[in-house]
């Protein structure tokens, strides 16, 4: 059996049978994987849509919450976006969901929220991430993951120096994502990422699985075989 391609982040489903796209909220035409108010779309009614979100997850089988979080450049006033995503945060306890979190200039504020939720919640997982070395390590010590998106590679591209850290960056904290890019594909994230840690794709493949599984405790078959999962070729 082969193990098709984790994509962790996307909003868009890619037909290839050999990948497993998690999908997240907003998604064009299709159910989405996980469920979550994206800071970009939270407005006054936000608090509605959280009972909806809250009942959706009830009824469904969602893999995370996601995607949430803080934006200093988009979406309404910060404090608005602090309130939703502590909401959700609460949301992700009690149905004991994994997070997958946006964040754009606001790292700091998010691993502060982290400290105080860590002994409460599941590991968070922040998609698309492209900081530096320290912002990587500080993430990692609180005990969440990193999905590299499209963007890390033009970043890398751009200044190999300064991103020389995902050399040897902790695997074991570590996912690949397509997000909304539509040029970049999984395969493409993990021909990069393969050539600058010189690992074969497969076992890299394999790796992230393994982090998947852990930090939603669920196993392989297990996440292929929820009600709402994607088909997937097998």
């Amino acid at each position: 059996m082969q193990i098709p391609f984790l994509n962790f982040h996307t909003h868009k489903q890619d037909q290839n049978p050999k990948v497993f796209s998690i999908t997240n909220s907003p998604c064009e035409k299709l159910e989405p994987i996980c469920y979550g108010l994206h800071p970009w779309f939270i407005d006054e009614n936000w608090s509605k849509k959280l009972e909806q979100l809250k009942c959706t997850i009830q009824n469904k089988t969602p893999l995370m919450i996601g995607e949430i979080g803080l934006d200093k450049l988009r979406g309404p006033k910060f404090d608005i976006q602090y309130e939703a995503m502590i909401a959700q945060l609460k949301i992700a306890v009690e149905f004991d969901l994994v997070c997958v979190i946006h964040s754009v200039k606001s790292y700091s504020e998010c691993l502060a929220i982290r400290k105080k939720w860590k002994s409460k919640s599941r590991a968070w997982v922040f998609h698309d991430f492209n900081s530096n070395e320290q912002m990587a390590k500080a993430i990692i010590k609180s005990g969440c993951y990193l999905s590299l998106s499209p963007r890390i590679i033009k970043r890398y591209e751009m200044n190999p120096r300064k991103y020389s850290y995902l050399k040897t960056l902790d695997l074991d904290f570590v996912f690949l994502e397509t997000d909304d890019d539509l040029k970049i594909n999984i395969f493409d994230m993990f021909t990069w990422f393969s050539s600058i840690r010189n690992i074969d794709i497969h076992t890299l493949n394999n790796k992230f699985w393994k982090n998947l599984e852990l930090i939603t405790g669920r196993n392989y078959e297990c996440i292929l075989a929820e009600p709402c999962r994607a088909s997937v070729t097998r």
